[in-house]
Order: C-alpha cells, then structure tokens, then sequence
C-alpha cells in the first residue's frame, strides 16, 4: 500500500505540472475559461483491475487524467489433458486526455498505457502421451507456460462522467474503451523426460534449450502454432466504473 501511495503522489505532482503548463498556453490562445486547481481522485474497477485515478481539469472542455491499476486472478484449467495453475496478472496504466465536446458529462477519450499484463500457468505431467507436432510422446515431468502482450498500448474509448466539473465534489464515471496491446506471444518450458512412443529409443530430458532435439523441433512447432491462433488477439477491452472526489 506504502508503494501505491508513493507512486500515485509522484504521478500526482508530475501531471499537476504537466496540466498546469498545458492550461497556461490553452488559456493564452482562447478564451476557454481554466478551472484553477480543480482536481480530483478516484477509485476506479473493471476488467483492467482495480486502482485508483487522478484528474486535472485543463479547461472547462479537457482534462487530464493519470490511472494505475492492478489485479491477480487465479483459477485452475485443463489444457491437452495438463491440469494447470493459471493466473492473470493486470499491471497497466498511463495518461489519458478526456474532451468533452457537447459541455456535459459525455467524453472522447484517447491515451497511452503501460501494459504489464501477462497470463501464466504451471502444470504437472505425470506419465502422459500427447501429440506434440504429429508425433506422440509420453511426458513425465512439469511444465509452464506464458502469453505476454507489448508493454505500449495506445487507448481509445469514450465514457460518461467529469469529476471536475463544480456541480458537485462526489461524482461517479463511466469508461468503455480498448487498449491496442498487438499480438500476443505465448512461450512454454518443461522439465523432466519424454519417450517417443513409435520411437522407445528416442528418449531423454527435457532441454528446450536444444534445437537439434527432434522432441524440442516438435515443440517449437507447437509453440508456433498456438501464436498463430491466438494472434488476432491484438486487443484488450476495458470496461471501467469509478467514484470521485474533488478537492
């Protein structure tokens, strides 16, 4: 909690600079009327993770807003018959710019995120034959895999709600959007012996790290199929709700 709090102050006090900078030059070429320290924090969830928000109103039409979010899901699932401990790990967040163009609570928003989010598993393969690239193998030991996204996600949404606005201190927000996270890639490790079954001759450890193995080839194979298939998988949708309050 200690490390939240540290993080969300330097974000606060480097977005406060940025925003005021920003409304100096904007109140110099328009006459857009700025609300002066009006700043708020929120509490925001939803399928990017729980975390908290900080906005800063620019002008009356345009806000800045800074979010952090996190959360850990942790379920068990079934994969080509190995049991796995899978988890998904949401660590993201980033600046987004909010302008309101109708003057009430609608917004267009756009913004760039940090992306940590990662999905993982382990499992245990006891003496289990499965096809790995056309061949069968019996597979004796553990394994793990991972699907990780690019770290840089643009983000596009639109929502309902300015926590700025002086009507009221407490506020409630809407966001419905997408975060263009690219492809996935998925990896996958192993431990412990296989067999080939048509083969009892070809046998031996598990070294992914070898790839003159026709075990690891066959592998490799697999890997690049699963990446293909899930390659259409370029982007991650976010439905946010959240409670504010202005200072």
């Amino acid at each position: 909690m200690t490390r939240l709090t540290s993080s969300f102050r330097n974000l606060h006090m480097h977005l406060k600079k940025t925003a005021l900078s920003l409304a100096l030059i904007a109140a110099s070429l328009t006459s857009t009327t700025v609300f002066a320290n009006d700043i708020s924090l929120g509490f925001v969830g939803g399928t990017a993770g729980l975390g908290a928000e900080l906005t800063y109103a620019v002008t009356k039409d345009f806000n800045l807003r800074g979010t952090i979010r996190g959360l850990d899901y942790s379920d068990s699932f079934t994969e080509s018959n190995i049991k796995y401990d899978g988890t998904l790990k949401m660590r993201n967040g980033g600046i987004t710019g909010d302008w309101f163009p109708f003057g009430n609570g609608f917004r267009m928003s756009a913004g760039a995120m940090y992306n940590g989010n990662e999905l993982y598993g382990t499992g245990a393969s006891p003496n289990q034959e499965y096809d790995v690239g056309g061949t069968i193998y019996r597979i004796d030991g553990n394994v793990n895999a991972n699907i990780d996204w690019r770290k840089f996600a643009p983000y596009l949404g639109l929502g309902w709600g300015n926590p700025v606005a002086k009507d009221s201190n407490w506020s409630f927000s809407f966001d419905l959007g997408v975060m263009f996270t690219g492809s996935p890639t998925a990896t996958f490790d192993a431990t412990g012996t296989y067999t080939n079954v048509n083969n009892p001759s070809d046998t031996g450890s598990i070294d992914l790290n070898d790839p003159t193995n026709p075990f690891t080839q066959d592998v490799n194979s697999e890997i690049a199929k699963l990446n293909d298939d899930i390659s259409d998988y370029k982007f991650y949708p976010v439905v946010q709700f959240g409670v504010h309050y202005k200072f």
